[in-house]
């Protein structure tokens, strides 16, 4: 089974009723496509090269979204933190 994320959602496709070539060309299109430049605050991490913005799957799930940055990441936790702390003062 492969999955197709688009601004709708996750589309599922099935290898024993789909034809495997779409699922091969179609299948994470988004996760393929990721950029991690085009995120924040990845864009201005110099690791950003080592890491891509790092697990597509931890941002997807998370996040609702591939193209976000991994949420383990310390430095997103540190921002995260301090955008929640701010939000409960």
């Amino acid at each position: 089974m492969g999955v197709n994320y688009d601004d709708k959602g996750v589309s599922r496709r099935n290898a024993l009723k789909d034809d495997l070539r779409l699922i091969w060309r179609d299948g994470f299109h988004a996760f393929r496509n990721r950029s991690s430049w085009q995120m924040s605050p990845c864009n201005g991490c110099p690791l950003v090269d080592l890491c891509n913005a790092g697990c597509p799957a931890r941002a997807f799930r998370a996040y609702g979204r591939v193209n976000n940055p991994d949420p383990n990441c310390p430095l997103v936790r540190q921002i995260m933190g301090i955008h929640i702390k701010w939000l409960n003062d």
